[in-house]
């Protein structure tokens, strides 16, 4: 929509764009909660809350030119529509930062961007071999017990 000359718009396709774009906001809240009851990234919190306020900065012209080629037949106003919006993106920014502030003593989840998939491979694999490990020393001393045993065993047998 960047660029996009809004006064050239009719009115179906202004609201078209500004559905498509209530929509996105609408999917930026829904997932901005799931991250906070879910506990998850607080940079995600974060980066969907900036998504949602740049969503709703692209609707405010369409609704500026929706207001200029409405006639007021309409019983619900899109400026009450947009404040409707606008309310339900701040209520979820104060949501965000009483989220941040609760996990402020927390650790960082990561440091900059995620591991790739070939580190998490790795990282995997050797919890795998530490596990295997663990497990064929298990066995070893296991194996030592049982030969010390038999040869003490043979031992008292010859003693006799």
């Amino acid at each position: 929509m960047p660029g996009e000359d809004i006064t050239t718009l009719t009115l179906d396709q202004c609201k078209g764009k500004q559905k498509l774009i209530r929509a996105k906001i609408t999917g930026c809240c829904t997932r901005i909660r799931r991250v906070i009851s879910n506990k998850q990234s607080r940079r995600e919190a974060k980066k969907l809350l900036n998504e949602a306020r740049a969503h709703l900065g692209e609707t405010g012209p369409l609704n500026d030119r929706i207001i200029e080629l409405l006639n007021e037949e309409d019983g619900v106003t899109p400026h009450d529509q947009f404040l409707r919006y606008s309310g339900a993106v701040d209520g979820l920014a104060d949501e965000v930062t009483d989220y941040l502030a609760s996990r402020a003593d927390d650790l960082p989840s990561t440091n900059g961007d995620p591991p790739s998939h070939a580190r998490v491979d790795a990282e995997q694999r050797q919890k795998e071999a530490q596990e295997a490990f663990e497990a064929a020393k298990k066995v070893l001393k296991e194996a030592d017990e049982t030969l010390a045993a038999v040869v003490r065993e043979e031992e008292d047998v010859d003693d006799e």
